[in-house]
């Protein structure tokens, strides 16, 4: 209260203060004033009294004199008008002034309740700073520790693949060792059948004559023991639409071929040598890829250009699944272990697919286009191997995430077909050369080079060529498959035929 009562007394003193000037003009004005009314009164008694010149000289002086105040009067009238008004103005400014002030006190103090809470907020940044910073480092070390453990387990990793690698190697060495007591067991069968066969020489005069009908040039009737080569080319069919991209033998008179007309189209071969259509496969929006059956022979399964892998029912035509899943065209498809299959595709992707609950099991990135998948290897069923554009020939364990070998061609692999014994593998690249590469060692054993459409037929152990089958020279071979039963070779090309050689 105090304080208030003293603010107002110096607000009075300043005031009083810049009014003092105004102050003395009023009272000189009024004392001029009071003077000049004393000499109004005193004049006409004097005028009456005398008037001679001296006292008409003095009234002129004194009317004078007043008219001169006069003047000054509304002078100091006009200065007392403008002083008013600058002293309003002031006013006028003085409170525009305290309304500023009071306008920054209240910002002053907002600022300050604001500059409190910030300075919690600040001290409260620099606490969780702290937790953070601990928290970091507690997660470094711990991030430090899994590092040596992860190094620890992959130096386990990498003993466990060296050992079962070795173990892999035995493995093939036992069977391989067991293969050659097999075939001793069969041979020594088979010359003791030979030598049965040979003491009996009572044939009769049917036997005798089929004998004489056999044709001399064919060698060593491998009908019974191996391959048989095509003496003539029996027929080549047209299909109806686009090239023949891969040609399959199901049975012994029996095959199947898929291209660009989007279908799967089986045939029979008749007894005088023609090909019959026996049914077609529909279902693919795409052109057709690839071809392969079961161990049955009785479902096929195609790759199409529509990313989809498709399963029919050879007997009824039926289709029974699609498989859904490649993200770009499916280039190749093979069946693998039981139940399951393998496909390739432009995506760089493998996928290997569940039949009885149709959907992906897995999924492997080589980082390359897939151009042929193996699925059937019988010395290892959990292997498959994989050709790729990058040169590279990649061989899969269904149970590992990543590939255990991979083994580098001269060109990009177009096609892959392992043998029947299981051991070696034709490998078919880019630069029109054929390799033929052991499972065991992963060496290639013999070339065999072609590049003029015909189809050639070589001996594997001594790569001798045996024969060759010209179809035109204006026609590129796509896909050749030869009769399981070693008698008869089909070979599909680009201009849209497929040619049947026995």
């Amino acid at each position: 209260m105090e304080d208030y009562r003293t603010i107002i007394l110096q607000r009075l003193e300043e005031q009083a203060a810049k009014n003092k000037q105004i102050c003395d003009f009023f009272n000189s004005y009024a004392k001029l004033a009071e003077g000049v009314n004393k000499s109004k009164n005193v004049i006409p008694s004097t005028i009456s009294i005398t008037t001679d010149e001296g006292t008409l000289k003095e009234i002129a002086e004194v009317k004078e004199e007043i008219n001169s105040l006069y003047r000054q009067k509304c002078q100091n009238d006009q200065t007392l008008i403008e002083a008013n008004r600058k002293l309003m103005t002031y006013e006028s400014e003085l409170s525009q002034v305290k309304e500023s002030i009071d306008e920054l006190t209240v910002k002053h103090s907002e600022l300050c309740a604001k500059y409190a809470k910030l300075e919690v907020y600040l001290q409260k940044l620099r606490h969780d700073n702290t937790v953070v910073n601990d928290e970091r480092l507690a997660m470094m070390v711990t991030s430090n520790s899994l590092n040596d453990k992860k190094k620890e387990l992959e130096v386990e990793r990498i003993a466990l693949m060296s050992k079962i690698r070795e173990l892999n190697d035995k493995r093939m060495d036992m069977m391989q060792e067991q293969e050659r007591i097999e075939i001793e067991k069969n041979d020594l069968a088979m010359q003791e059948l030979i030598g049965q066969a040979a003491a009996d020489t009572s044939l009769d005069e049917k036997v005798k004559a089929a004998l004489n009908e056999t044709p001399t040039d064919f060698g060593i009737i491998d009908g019974l023991i191996g391959d048989v080569l095509p003496q003539r080319q029996c027929e080549i069919m047209a299909t109806p639409e686009g090239e023949v991209n891969d040609v399959r033998w199901l049975h012994g008179d029996v095959f199947a071929t898929g291209g660009s007309d989007r279908a799967v189209t089986v045939w029979r071969v008749e007894p005088t040598g023609t090909c019959a259509k026996k049914c077609t496969l529909f279902g693919c929006n795409a052109a057709v890829t690839q071809l392969d059956y079961d161990r049955d022979r009785r479902q096929v399964l195609a790759s199409s250009n529509d990313r989809n892998i498709r399963l029919w029912n050879a007997d009824t035509t039926r289709l029974i699944s699609t498989l859904s899943g490649h993200e770009d065209k499916a280039s190749c498809c093979k069946f693998y272990q039981t139940n399951n299959v393998v496909s390739g595709s432009y995506d760089r992707m493998i996928k290997i697919w569940d039949l009885q609950n149709p959907r992906c099991i897995r999924s492997y990135f080589p980082g390359s286009i897939v151009l042929d998948v193996v699925g059937k290897i019988d010395m290892n069923p959990t292997m498959f191997i994989s050709g790729h554009c990058d040169k590279k020939i990649r061989f899969w364990d269904g149970r590992a995430k990543e590939h255990v070998k991979d083994v580098t061609m001269d060109a990009r692999v177009t096609s892959l077909s392992v043998l029947a014994n299981g051991l070696e593998m034709l490998v078919s690249t880019r630069d029109d050369l054929l390799s033929l590469l052991d499972l065991r060692t992963f060496r290639t054993l013999h070339f065999y080079r072609s590049s003029n459409g015909s189809v050639f037929i070589w001996n594997k152990d001594s790569t001798r060529l045996e024969k060759k089958l010209f179809i035109s020279a204006d026609r590129s071979i796509l896909s050749v498959s030869w009769n399981p039963t070693g008698s008869g070779i089909l070979a599909a090309s680009k201009q849209q035929t497929v040619a049947y050689w026995k």
